[in-house]
């Protein structure tokens, strides 16, 4: 079954708090919901429990680990990733979502309920880069965008080569459009790029990463990816 949540990250251009995007994120009626954590600070300042309640009317929640994080081989590192692990267990979140290429060492995941992510180009850290630091029990999450940035290349067919290869794997994936000005534009923006990508997306859990400028565009983008994707059903 197709599932549809948003990552409180698309608002982060919007002067609203965590909990403000999970209540609105709520309203728009999707499945779910991926807390984007900026940096590890931010599991100090939120109330777990008020979270833990905001988030227990979506089917499925999920965790982006800090995104402008570096996790070394440190005892403060470790100490971070139990935090995220325990901030996970508080409030039932299925896994926590981490960029490989900001993480030292597969090994200092051992203890967290982790997701890997491909990555972009720019980063320089390729399909086999992914195979390599990745064990086979991992799950993984597929960014479309990041697999669009390798078109030009060495790895035209990025995205359908992720979706097989992983197809057993699959956490959820993660979906916006790689546009003319910058990653993760809205579709809103750029209906077409839908087309190609739509039954990419069924039967899989998908998480919005658009950068919106406003909460009506928000809106205006579930509705799109409903009216869209086959098997998609938004309470709107």
């Amino acid at each position: 079954m197709t599932k549809l949540g948003v990552g409180t990250g698309c608002f982060y251009r919007l002067d609203m708090s965590q909990f403000e995007r999970i209540e609105y994120i709520e309203s728009l009626g999707v499945d779910g919901v991926e807390l984007t954590l900026s940096d590890g600070d931010e599991l100090d300042q939120m109330d777990y429990a008020r979270i833990s309640a905001a988030v227990e009317g979506f089917d499925f929640v999920t965790i982006h680990s800090p995104i402008r994080k570096k996790f070394k081989e440190t005892e403060a590192d470790r100490k971070m990733l139990d935090r995220i692990e325990l901030f996970r267990q508080e409030i039932g979140a299925e896994t926590v979502v981490f960029h490989p290429d900001n993480v030292e060492s597969i090994a200092l995941l051992e203890d967290v309920k982790a997701s890997i992510e491909n990555m972009q180009k720019r980063k320089s850290f390729d399909r086999h880069d992914l195979e390599n630091f990745i064990e086979e029990g991992y799950p993984v999450v597929i960014d479309t965008v990041h697999a669009d940035t390798w078109e030009e290349g060495s790895y035209p067919d990025e995205k359908n080569y992720l979706f097989s290869k992983y197809a057993g794997r699959i956490n959820h994936v993660h979906t916006s459009v790689n546009g003319p000005e910058e990653e993760h534009e809205p579709f809103s923006d750029h209906p077409e790029a839908l087309d190609g990508l739509k039954n990419l997306l069924v039967s899989h859990k998908i998480i919005l990463e658009s950068k919106f400028s406003s909460k009506d565009q928000a809106r205006k983008e579930v509705g799109l990816l409903a009216d869209s994707i086959d098997g998609l059903k938004i309470d709107r």
